[in-house]
C-alpha cells in the first residue's frame, strides 16, 4: 500500500483550507471505485489430502473401486495402450537402474491416466517431459508436465509422478530428472502432441489454464526454496498491478480473489488460473494480462505460486460454474448432464474422470445428498462445494473428498488424525481416541471447541488436513456454519467428505 494521504486525512487538509473544493474532493472520494490490491504471494498448498488407510466405499477398498469402475469405463479398443519410458537425463548424480526401477513401477498409473483420456478423446500418440526433483531426503517436488493438447493428461501424470519415494541422492545433493513418457495406442496417430518445456524455449500461443481451485495442482509439498520464489514472484505481479487493474472497469465486482501461477524451471509462465469472484469477464482479463509473465527464479524446479488480491473488502471465495462440471443437489436427490437421481435410487455410474466438479448446495440439502454427490463424483481431480445464492455467484463451502484426496498425506509420523462430524444440531471433534463435541446453536461454544483444537494442532501433533463427515440428517446450512467456524480457527485445509466420523473413530457417542 502507497504511503499517500488516505482519502479521509486528504479531505481534512483541503477543509481545513476551507472552500467548496473540500466538500467536492470529499464526494470524489467517496464515490471511487475500489482499487486492486495485491496482498501476498506465497507457495500453493496442495489439495486436502487423507491418508487412505483402506477406507471402504460401497463395501469395496478405494484400490478396488477404481479398478471396477476403470475397467467398466474404458472402451475395448484402447485396452491394449502401451507406456514407453525413455532415457532420463540429470542435473546430479543417481543410480539409473533405480530411477527406471522406481518409475517403471507406475507404469500401470501412468497407463491408467492415458486410457481415461482416450476414452473421452480421439486417439492419439501423445509424448512428454516430466521433470522433477528427487529431494535430499528422497521424496520428490517441484514436478512439471503438461501437455497443451491433452491438460488432463499431463495433470494425471504430474500426480503420479509427485507420490514417488526414492532412496536419498549419494551425497545428500538434490537431483533434477527430466523423463520422456510415450503414450501409444492401436491405431493411434502419429506423435502430435508436445510438452512446453520441449518447444526450445518458444512460448505457448496462449497461456494453458485449467479449472481453478484454491489449491495446487500437483500433490507433492513446497519445494524448500518456495518461500523465496513466492517473493520474486510477488514483485513481477505487483509491477504488473496497474495492467490486472484495468480488468475492473466500473461497475466490476469487489471481493477476493486467488491467481495460481505455474512457473517453468526458467521462471516463465507456463500455467495459471484465476478465481475467486466468480466473474468470468474479469477472471479471463487477468489472464491475459499475466501472458507473458516471468521471474528470476533462484531455482531450477518449476513451481506454483498462489497470490492472493482483492478489490473493495475481502469476502469468500465465489466460484463460476460455467467452468466446471456441475452436479446441482436438492432435500430429494441430485442432477447432472440431463441425469438425475433420487434417494433411494440405485447409486449412479461415476462420472468421468480427468474432470474437476462443482457440487451446489441449497439450504435444505442434507448429508445423505451431498455423500450421494461426493460418490458420483468421486473419480474426478477435484470436487468443489458451493451454495447457490440465486442469480448471484455460488460461494465456495470448501473441497470433497475424490480419488485424489485419498492418498499419501505426507504428514509426519505420528500425527494425529483428525475428525470434525456435523450432525443435525452438534459439531463433534476427535483427535486421535478423544473426543469433545458443543450444541451449533452456541457460536461460541462452537468457536471455544475449535481454538481448543487449533492450540493442541500447533504444537504439530496433528494430520495437515482436516476430515468432515456430514452425518445425514445434517443440512447444507449447518455445515456452512461450522465451515466457517473452523475458517476463523485458522484451519484452511479440510476436506469435506473425508474422514470417519468421531462416533465411528471413538467407538462411541462423542
Amino acid at each position: 500500500m502507497g504511503r499517500g494521504l488516505r482519502p479521509a486525512v486528504l479531505v481534512a487538509v483541503l477543509a481545513a483550507c476551507g472552500g467548496t473544493n473540500a466538500r467536492d474532493a470529499g464526494a470524489r472520494a467517496s464515490t471511487q471505485p475500489p482499487r486492486l490490491q495485491l496482498l501476498r504471494c506465497t507457495s500453493a498448498t496442495p489439495l486436502p489430502v487423507l491418508a487412505d488407510d483402506g477406507v471402504s466405499f460401497g463395501g469395496l477398498t478405494k484400490a478396488e473401486t477404481l479398478e471396477l469402475r476403470r475397467a467398466k469405463r474404458v472402451p475395448p479398443s484402447v485396452r491394449g495402450s502401451q507406456v514407453v519410458l525413455g532415457a532420463a537425463t540429470m542435473l546430479g548424480t543417481f543410480d539409473r537402474a533405480v530411477l527406471a526401477r522406481v518409475l517403471g513401477a507406475q507404469v500401470p498409473s501412468l497407463r491408467a491416466c492415458y486410457e481415461r483420456e482416450l476414452a473421452k478423446a480421439a486417439k492419439v500418440t501423445a509424448r512428454l517431459d516430466v521433470a522433477f526433483t528427487i529431494e535430499t531426503d528422497g521424496r520428490v517436488a517441484g514436478v512439471a508436465s503438461g501437455l497443451r493438447t491433452s491438460p488432463g493428461l499431463g495433470q494425471c501424470v504430474t500426480r503420479v509422478v509427485s507420490g514417488l519415494r526414492f532412496p536419498a541422492p549419494p551425497g545428500g545433493v538434490a537431483v533434477r530428472v527430466s523423463y520422456p513418457i510415450t503414450f501409444d495406442a492401436p491405431g493411434s496417430a502419429a506423435p502430435t502432441a508436445t510438452n512446453w518445456l520441449e518447444t526450445s524455449g518458444a512460448p505457448a500461443p496462449e497461456v494453458p489454464t485449467s479449472p481453478w481451485t484454491p489449491f495446487a495442482l500437483a500433490d507433492g509439498t513446497p519445494l524448500t526454496v518456495a518461500p523465496i520464489l513466492a517473493r520474486v514472484t510477488e514483485t513481477a505481479v505487483r509491477q504488473r498491478l496497474d495492467r490486472l487493474g484495468a480488468c475492473f472497469p466500473a461497475p466490476a465486482p469487489t471481493g477476493s480473489l486467488r491467481i495460481l501461477l505455474q512457473l517453468d524451471p526458467g521462471g516463465d509462465l507456463r500455467g495459471v488460473r484465476v478465481g475467486g469472484l466468480g466473474d468470468p469477464a474479469s477472471e479471463a482479463c487477468l489472464r491475459r494480462a499475466l501472458v507473458g509473465l516471468h521471474v528470476l527464479s533462484p531455482t531450477l524446479d518449476g513451481a506454483e505460486v498462489a497470490c492472493d488480491l482483492s478489490r473493495g473488502d475481502a469476502q469468500r471465495f465465489r466460484v463460476t460454474p460455467a467452468s466446471y462440471e456441475v452436479i446441482t443437489t436438492t432435500a430429494l436427490g441430485m442432477s447432472h448432464g440431463g441425469q438425475t437421481f433420487e434417494l433411494g435410487a440405485s447409486e449412479p455410474e461415476p462420472l468421468p474422470a480427468n474432470q474437476t466438479y462443482l457440487i451446489l448446495l441449497r439450504p435444505e440439502t442434507p448429508g445423505t445428498v451431498l455423500e450421494l454427490a461426493l460418490g458420483w463424483a468421486f473419480e474426478g481431480d477435484a470436487t468443489l462445494i458451493a451454495t447457490e445464492r440465486g442469480a448471484a455467484p455460488p460461494v465456495l463451502v470448501g473441497v470433497g473428498r475424490s480419488t485424489f484426496a485419498l492418498g499419501d498425506a505426507h504428514d509426519p509420523i505420528g500425527a494425529l488424525d483428525v475428525s470434525l462430524e456435523v450432525t443435525r444440531d452438534r459439531l463433534a471433534v476427535c483427535v486421535g481416541s478423544t473426543a469433545e463435541d458443543a450444541a451449533l446453536a452456541d457460536p461460541r461454544a462452537i468457536d471455544a471447541l475449535l481454538a481448543r483444537l487449533a492450540q493442541r494442532c500447533r504444537k504439530g501433533t496433528c494430520a495437515s488436513t482436516l476430515g468432515l463427515v456430514v452425518e445425514g440428517g445434517a443440512t447444507a446450512d449447518r455445515l456452512v456454519t461450522v465451515v466457517d467456524a473452523v475458517r476463523r480457527a485458522g484451519f484452511e485445509r479440510t476436506l469435506i467428505g473425508g474422514g470417519v466420523g468421531c462416533r465411528a473413530a471413538s467407538g462411541s457417542p462423542p
